[in-house]
């Protein structure tokens, strides 16, 4: 078969291959690896020489590791603190060590077949760490933020190994440059150095040219072979020149153009990398390692992540974020195949071993998105035994969440303080309520403070928070963010807590609306179609009709009025705009109608768009007046609120139909509807009659309707 039938056929197969993970939400890099085996000697042997492959991998993988370092953001580290960089080195020295008694019946006496597989089972894969965060929207959440931290203390880590790895095994007849004990302080230092001279001279570079992305691209990957090169002349590996070159990329604001054009020839070139890994696996020689495999398994989903949660539960996070921390973390890492990979060609590795590895790092790919699906349910099934050894211990999150206390109990909780959630805060704010914001990111929580926004730190999928949240005078709980389950999940806790408030749930399409409804939602926000109706309002507007005035003095404005502003609701008669600010109204649009002008007692509504002419200073004045906002004490003067009450025999209003009780007229509140046996009547009649026992819906001012439900002495729970 020719070598690109070979190549034909095995992405064909890896197509297929593929089409099946994602039905079965199975990473692809799993996949690639299984494909490799299939088509290896192990299986169909269509594979019969590696060489191509492993040319097209080994840029593959060079390209991974140079996007890689582009995405490394090592300001990252400051936001989880000095703490978590001496914990993740921990882990790994910790894991690595804890490993060698494992691998120890299988390294055959070697101190270098120790090190490598036990440092192996040690890493975590980047690529799929950070997609399952993605997956899960909780790239920016404290779980996400640790998780990350770790993933790229790890990298750091893999990188000082590969470059021992290239001192140790350099060839014999190779000059070299410095003795081996000094080649792993000379490459980090040779890396730092390069590192810094293109962060400092890069930038000036890349901001006079980056005008056209093609010369952009064409310049990453020149930079790029520049210092695989030469990281190959010194005697360390082209991988690691790559890596340093995505590095000096980080800092610059064209790092997200860079690696968006690269990522696909990645992904591609990627695959034959782990094709090649998976062709070189040999069942027929790993009959006796199958012991191995299980156990480096075991190692990597049982061992690991309980070290790794182990040390962020020292370090004084809760359990389960800790626990949630941990699980992206599972699969082998992507860089233990690098590792074998380099290993076996310089000889230190047998293919057996080799093999075992693989094996353990395919099946930990497979199995992770497993646990991945069932992380709450895990979290609830051992909480009762994560939780115990946090009693007597500081809490961490407490100090890394900026927390303020709403100075009185709030009438409304908003969950998710995106931009939409915290705009959301600040127009209730400005209306005199009491509002409270909830979110577990503590960026997100110390910009929301810093605006003057209540803050509470928790995870709305943890149901500890409800326990500790101030529902008792809430009589709103607005979930801001966009994801449905997630608010599936909200209104369930809710409903456990016994809370009988109303829930407000955002949805983003017309579908997730209904099914929205259909959970239970009292109100679903629609922040896209209330913005798209705005902006037709706007490129609708009543300035349309104005004309160049040439050379006359005189100017024209639109106002649009704000929901708090102090006019919203008053007459153009009463505001005598044009009296007090010389300024004249010509016409108001209103969901996009126009009404051309408008008379004295026109009512003026919130989002309405005025229309005005006069002199500049005159505008100024009349825009000033219009959108002055209300004082918080004008909206809370009404207060409506809707009580259920039990009608008593004594009640004055029993035996009697409502249009001789003149309930309206002598206690201020209306009848919505009677419950009577188990049967509603709604909106009754001036004619029905009520009865002792009768359960009645009242609504109207809130001091109406507290003061009927005093009135009479068997109550029940108002609803809100």
């Amino acid at each position: 078969m020719g070598e690109l039938l070979q190549i034909a056929a095995v992405l064909a197969l890896a197509v297929a291959f593929g089409i099946l993970a994602a039905l079965l939400r199975q990473p692809l890099i799993g996949i690639f690896v299984l494909t490799g085996i299939v088509v290896g000697p192990s299986g169909l042997r269509i594979i019969s020489s590696h060489s191509q492959f492993e040319l097209l991998g080994s840029i593959g993988i060079s390209l991974l590791l140079f996007i890689g370092g582009l995405k490394l953001d090592i300001r990252l580290l400051r936001r989880v603190g000095r703490g978590l960089v001496w914990a993740g080195a921990a882990q790994v020295v910790g894991t690595a060590l804890l490993a060698l008694p494992l691998v120890a019946p299988f390294a055959g006496g070697q101190p270098m077949v120790f090190a490598l597989l036990a440092l192996a089972l040690t890493f975590s894969s980047t690529v799929v760490g950070l997609k399952v965060l993605a997956d899960r929207n909780e790239l920016d959440s404290l779980p996400g933020v640790l998780a990350m931290g770790i993933l790229l203390i790890q990298d750091f880590a893999v990188v000082l190994i590969l470059i021992w790895l290239d001192v140790l095994t350099m060839p014999t007849g190779h000059a070299r440059p410095l003795p081996p004990w000094l080649g792993v302080p000379a490459g980090a230092g040779l890396l730092a150095a390069l590192f810094g001279i293109g962060t400092l001279y890069l930038p000036p570079f890349l901001r006079r040219f980056a005008r056209t992305p093609e010369f952009l691209t064409l310049f990453a990957i020149t930079w790029a072979t520049l210092l695989a090169a030469l990281c190959e002349t010194l005697g360390l590996s082209k991988e690691l020149g790559a890596f340093v070159a995505g590095l000096t990329f980080a800092a610059s604001p064209f790092k997200d153009t860079i690696s968006s054009r690269l990522a696909p020839l990645r992904d591609f070139l990627i695959l034959f990398f782990f094709l090649d890994v998976g062709a070189r696996v040999e069942f027929g020689l790993l009959g006796g390692q199958l012991v191995a495999v299980g156990l480096y398994l075991g190692f990597t989903l049982l061992v690991k992540p309980a070290i790794i949660f182990g040390i962020l539960a020292r370090l004084g996070y809760s359990a389960r974020t800790s626990l949630m921390s941990t699980l992206p973390l599972l699969p082998m890492s992507e860089f233990s195949f690098l590792l074998a990979a380099n290993a076996m060609r310089a000889g230190i590795l047998q293919p057996t071993d080799a093999g075992a590895l693989t094996l353990a790092g395919l099946a930990s790919f497979f199995v992770s998105p497993f646990v991945l699906n069932r992380a709450e349910e895990i979290y609830r099934f051992c909480r009762p035994w994560l939780e115990r050894g946090e009693k007597g211990r500081k809490d961490r999150e407490s100090t890394l969440a900026t927390h303020t206390a709403a100075p009185t109990p709030p009438e409304i909780i908003v969950i998710g303080l995106g931009e939409y959630g915290i705009r959301l805060c600040e127009f209730l704010l400005r209306r005199g309520k009491n509002v409270l914001g909830v979110d577990f990111n503590p960026d997100v929580l110390a910009a929301a403070t810093a605006r003057g926004i209540p803050v509470h730190y928790g995870d709305a999928e943890d149901d500890g928070l409800y326990k500790h949240l101030p529902l008792e005078k809430a009589r709103w709980v607005v979930v801001a963010f966009r994801s449905w389950p997630l608010a599936q999940t909200v209104l369930g806790l809710l409903g456990a807590c016994d809370w009988h408030g109303r829930v407000a749930l955002r949805a983003d399409n017309d579908e997730v609306a209904r099914l929205l409804e259909e959970a239970g939602a009292h109100v679903v926000l629609r922040p896209y179609s209330d913005a798209a109706e705005l902006a037709a309002d706007s490129i609708t507007e009543s300035s349309d009709i104005v004309f160049h005035l040439g050379r006359w003095p005189m100017a024209f404005r639109e106002v649009r009025l704000p929901s708090h502003a102090s006019t919203v609701g008053q007459s153009l008669a009463a505001l005598q705009l044009r009296s007090t600010t010389g300024a004249s109204v010509l016409a108001v649009s209103r969901a996009g109608r126009t009404t051309l002008d408008p008379p004295g007692d026109f009512i003026l509504y919130p989002n309405d768009r005025l229309l005005l002419m006069g002199a500049p200073h005159a505008l100024d004045a009349a825009e000033e007046a219009l959108t002055n906002p209300a004082p918080s004490s004008v909206e809370s003067e009404f207060q409506f609120d809707v009580a259920e009450i039990r009608l008593p025999a004594n009640s004055p209003v029993v035996h009697q139909t409502l249009d001789r009780s003149r309930i309206r007229q002598t206690y201020g509140v209306t009848v919505a509807a009677v419950l009577r046996e188990g049967r509603w009547t709604i909106s009754p009649g001036g004619s029905f009659s009520l009865l002792p026992n009768d359960y009645v819906l009242v609504v109207g001012p809130a001091d109406k309707v507290e003061a009927f439900r005093m009135l009479h002495t068997r109550t029940t729970q108002p609803v809100r």
